[in-house]
Formats: C-alpha cells, structure tokens, sequence
C-alpha cells in the first residue's frame, strides 16, 4: 500500500510538474506568436503607409502638369453666382441705347460697364473651357460652355446698336 500511495505521489507531483512546465512553454510560444504578430502588423502598416504615400505622389504627379481652376473658381456655385451677374449687367446696358449720344457722361457710364463685363466674360468663359480640356468627358463643363456662348451671342446681338449709334455722334460733342 505504501508503495501505492508513493507512486500515485509520484504521478501526481510529475502531473502538476508537467501542468507548470507545459503551461509556461505555452505562454511563452503564445508570447512569441503574440510579439511574431505585432511585428508583421508593424510591416503591414508600413506597408500600407508606404503604398499610400506612394499613391499621393503618384496623384500629385499625374495633376502636376495639370490647371489649377480653383484660382478662377473653387467650385461651379461661384461660377453660376457671376453668370447671374453677368446677364443682370447686359440687361442693364440696354437702358443706354439712344442715351450714349445725348450725354457724354452716358457713353463714359456705358464704357465702363461694359468693361466690367468684358473681363467678367473671360472669367466665366474660361473657367468651364478649361474643365471641359482637362476631362472631355465632364458634361457639366461642356454644358456650362455651351451656356456663355449662347450668352455672348444674345449679347452681340442686343449691343449691335453701339457702333451706329457711336458713329452717329457729331464730332463736336
């Protein structure tokens, strides 16, 4: 019996033995998988940092040699603010016709308004032009391109009494 009690002692010291020696194995390997982990995680985001670095500069290379619109509009809102503009100004140039000849103060009014639309056009004309050259398939662009022209030709058509009437004009006035 003695020696029973002696070797179930001894299966049950070598079994707790063996739970401790397994269990610190295992937590090591787990740290070691765990640390394994954490440096692949640390290459992957380097990784992915690395691609995506690389693919900001591959944007900022492709729009390199590309306009920069924002400096005449930074989105298509300011742009229809200034074709608003633009007409409500043409419209008012119709009130001069016949009054250019009766007043040189008139014709000074009428020129300067028109040189405000002058540079006014170039600035809505060129925006939607240069949109539709760098994306030929931007429809809004093409669209809105579409829209000064028929402006300006409404325009030249309502202003085509300017010349005859400035002709007219005696040369003592």
């Amino acid at each position: 019996m003695r020696k029973r009690i002696l070797i179930l002692t001894g299966i049950i010291a070598l079994t707790i033995v063996g739970y401790f020696y397994i269990e610190n194995n295992y937590i090591k390997q787990i740290e070691e998988k765990n640390t394994i982990k954490s440096k692949k995680i640390v290459v992957e985001n380097s990784e992915v940092k690395v691609r995506k670095l690389e693919e900001k500069e591959a944007i900022v290379s492709k729009n390199k040699y590309m306009w920069n619109l924002d400096d005449i509009y930074s989105e298509w809102s300011f742009w229809e603010k200034d074709l608003s503009k633009i007409k409500n100004m043409m419209d008012t140039l119709e009130k001069y016709n016949g009054k250019i000849s009766e007043d040189p103060q008139k014709i000074i009014e009428f020129l300067k308004l028109q040189e405000k639309i002058d540079i006014l056009s170039y600035k809505i004309y060129l925006y939607p032009n240069m949109k539709k050259d760098l994306d030929g398939k931007n429809k809004e662009a093409v669209k809105n391109l579409q829209q000064v022209i028929t402006l300006f030709s409404k325009y030249s058509i309502s202003t085509s009494w300017v010349t005859p009437e400035i002709l007219s004009i005696s040369e003592e006035t």
